[in-house]
């Protein structure tokens, strides 16, 4: 159950995971009230999820599960598992595999701007598939809500964000090899009624990271954040050639012993250890490259994770937020002479890799990034 994981605490409070980076002296971000009683009465589950249906399933019904593996991301041409498929000009009926009906739904706190939905929906229209994606913040939810409340009223998987990366692993039945070893999820599948958690995260922050900094140096890095996408950031760091320098900060020393201790264990031949948040400057005297993986700097969350004017022109600065594209970090880090990196290359290459996952059909990641250039400058005239 939600409620005996902490989820409405967390979030409203941010407890679960990343309550000691929002509570930093950095952050602005005023408390939100519970929600009313009125307001949880008030829930309605999305129009185009099926009302519950009792008895046994139909024939016809039960074939619309896609089973099919997921392929790896391309950014070539539209493809699909076991062949090519025509260009995205080709007709959508030359695209689909499986008439298979795919129900997505992201599951956080304060997620009402999201850009997954629309960003998921504009490539899942140009792959041919039927799939929606909708969102499901924990402050409008019900007491007592689970996963499988969701899994019985349609979805078919789930993204999961900020602050339940972590807490909702007790909901899972399995977990993929990355998202054990990180200990959070951001993806769950939905086969034969199990529940299985996965990490597009890491991957596609090295993606992210590959595609906008493609020759950075990767030697010393230092993270901010232990949470879970700092989690994921870490271990793609260590795994990628940084293991010989990954300092990981957070204000709550627990949660960063904890990172530190399961990265290791990864990693046993890495220098992987943990800072207090106060020493983030001092460590950045011998890095190549910082990386803000807090909500700090995002709508609703103004501010700097550190003193960004220990910044020189030698660092790359990363910032896994991307509502604003461009933070307050990387406005100053710019200022400096550093090369950044903003929270959409992570966004799309993950985005990417998770409708590959729930669907089969493998995106094409060049026309994600269009469509996430068209949604944020729509933003911007509004």
């Amino acid at each position: 159950m939600f409620t005996s994981l902490g989820f409405e605490r967390a979030a409203r409070t941010g407890s679960t995971s990343l309550q000691a980076t929002r509570s930093a002296p950095c952050s602005r971000e005023r408390p939100r009230p519970p929600p009313s009683s009125a307001a949880r009465s008030s829930f309605r589950w999305p129009s185009w999820w099926p009302p519950r249906r009792r008895g046994r399933r139909s024939a016809s019904r039960s074939r619309t599960r896609f089973r099919r593996p997921a392929c790896p991301i391309s950014t070539s041409p539209v493809a699909t598992c076991g062949r090519t498929a025509p260009s995205s000009a080709a007709p959508v009926s030359d695209v689909v595999l499986d008439p298979a009906r795919h129900r997505i739904a992201l599951v956080g706190a304060g997620i009402g701007g999201s850009l997954s939905p629309a960003l998921h929906e504009r490539e899942a229209r140009a792959l041919g598939l039927d799939y929606r994606y909708s969102l499901l913040d924990l402050d409008d939810l019900p007491p007592g809500w689970t996963l499988r409340d969701a899994v019985r009223r349609g979805v078919t998987g789930f993204n999961v964000t900020h602050p339940v990366k972590q807490a909702v692993l007790t909901q899972l039945d399995d977990l993929s090899a990355d998202a054990r070893a990180l200990g959070a999820v951001n993806t769950v599948s939905v086969r034969d009624g199990r529940l299985t958690g996965h990490n597009t995260d890491h991957s596609g922050f090295l993606a992210g990271v590959r595609h906008g900094l493609p020759d950075v140096r990767l030697g010393r890095v230092v993270v901010v954040g232990a949470g879970g996408a700092g989690s994921a950031v870490a271990y793609t760091l260590a795994g990628a050639g940084a293991g010989a320098g990954v300092a990981i900060a957070d204000a709550d020393a627990d949660r960063t012993a904890a990172l530190v201790a399961r990265l290791r264990g990864a990693f046993p031949t890495g220098e992987i250890h943990g800072l207090a948040a106060e020493q983030v400057p001092a460590a950045l005297a011998d890095a190549d490259g910082i990386v803000n993986a807090t909500p700090v700097g995002m709508t609703g969350h103004p501010g700097l994770p550190f003193d960004a004017r220990v910044l020189r022109d030698r660092h790359w600065v990363a910032d896994v937020v991307y509502r604003p594209l461009d933070t307050a970090l990387l406005v100053a880090a710019r200022a400096a002479g550093c090369r950044v990196l903003d929270g959409g290359a992570m966004l799309v290459a993950q985005a990417a890799q998770t409708l590959a996952l729930l669907t089969g059909v493998t995106p094409d990641l060049d026309r994600m990034r269009r469509h996430l250039t068209a949604l944020t400058r729509r933003e911007g005239k509004q």
